[in-house]
């Protein structure tokens, strides 16, 4: 994102018109123009327009990430600039229901402390050996969905990571070494190294899950199903894949 990107942004989260707020703060329109071509403005410009909209010089000029901070709810423009990820679904998952999260145990086969619980950073199954009889409902689509959407609070974020640890312990039980994981391209180095430290201060960078379009990526480097990642149980052909 340049300026203009970062500031366009900022003016539509706070439903402020930009040539508007350009011009009080001593700009014009071709003063715009030229910041869409990458230009920067002085710096009595862009103080100017941090103070109008409330953040800092450093957020607008791109040199500010944002600090993710437990119980609040975030937008669009935080967690993209927090994770440094692309989302298949750009609308913010802010809740999940305790009730959704039961039924997602019985399929991820974890105990609903792990779900929850800020310090459960080793996921231990909960029924060994079990096969596709023991699961209820195939939730792989919806799975998928989460992974796929912008974390709208720390709960869902936390949610993803604990699903992604999920699907870090299938991939090793196949055989899938930690250095080959490691050396798939499609993912994000800074993240994995977070869900492989076991670490659970999930104020540090890197602190996020895999997304939909990671997911692809381990899909594509191991043919496994998607059904496998999430549950652990292999399908006929996921059995041929890792032969």
């Amino acid at each position: 994102m340049n300026f203009y990107d970062r500031l366009k942004a900022v003016c539509d989260e706070k439903g402020i018109k930009i040539t508007t707020l350009v011009v009080e703060c001593g700009g014009n329109k071709g003063s715009i123009t030229s910041w869409k071509k990458g230009s920067v403005p002085n710096y009595g410009i862009v103080k100017e327009l941090a103070a109008k909209l409330d953040v800092s010089v450093d957020y607008l000029m791109g040199n500010e990430l944002v600090d993710i901070q437990p119980k609040k709810y975030f937008n669009t423009i935080d967690v993209l600039l927090a994770s440094k990820y692309k989302y298949m679904n750009l609308s913010c998952l802010n809740d999940i229901s305790e009730e959704e999260l039961q039924k997602y145990t019985d399929y991820l086969n974890c105990g609903l402390k792990f779900l929850l619980n800020r310090t459960s950073v080793e996921y231990t199954p909960v029924k060994e050996d079990r096969c596709a009889a023991d699961i209820k409902e195939d939730l792989t689509d919806e799975m998928y969905d989460i992974m796929g959407s912008l974390p709208g609070s720390d709960d869902v974020r936390f949610v993803q990571i604990q699903i992604s640890r999920i699907v870090i312990y299938n991939l090793v039980k196949s055989g899938i070494t930690l250095d080959e994981i490691n050396s798939w391209k499609s993912l994000n180095k800074s993240n994995l190294r977070f869900l492989l430290s076991q670490e659970y201060d999930y104020s540090k960078a890197g602190a996020y899950g895999f997304t939909s379009d990671e997911l692809r990526g381990i899909r594509r480097e191991t043919e496994y199903s998607y059904y496998y990642l999430f549950t652990g149980i292999m399908t006929e052909k996921d059995n041929k894949s890792q032969n």
